[in-house]
């Protein structure tokens, strides 16, 4: 018997790990050092998905799912603690909106 891959046909968004390996491989393909951050006990609280060190600029992505998911509270006071810092943050959906970012 033929086993057969089951497909959603919702129109849901790729998971957020999916996403953020996509703008992970894109990013090392373009230079600069990039860092995946990992929550935990170790890490501070509210520091973005993606960090990115390209040409002397810090980019700082929060990688989210939907266009209606949001950035926590912890997290919009990092990006902006970093972005008076002078780092670039930005909360992304996809490696189209990251090269938007970057073009900028």
């Amino acid at each position: 018997m033929t086993k057969m891959k089951m497909t959603s046909l919702s129109n849901e968004p790729p998971k957020e790990a999916v996403t953020v390996r996509k703008i992970t491989q894109y990013l090392n393909k373009h230079g600069g050092w990039v860092l995946k951050t990992h929550g935990g006990q170790y890490q501070r609280s509210g520091v973005p998905d993606l960090l990115y060190l390209h040409n002397g600029v810090l980019y700082a992505f929060e990688v989210k799912r939907r266009d209606t998911d949001l950035p926590t509270m912890l997290q919009a006071q990092t990006m902006a603690r970093m972005t008076e810092a002078g780092a670039k943050c930005s909360v992304v959906r996809s490696v189209a909106e990251v090269v938007e970012v970057l073009t900028k």
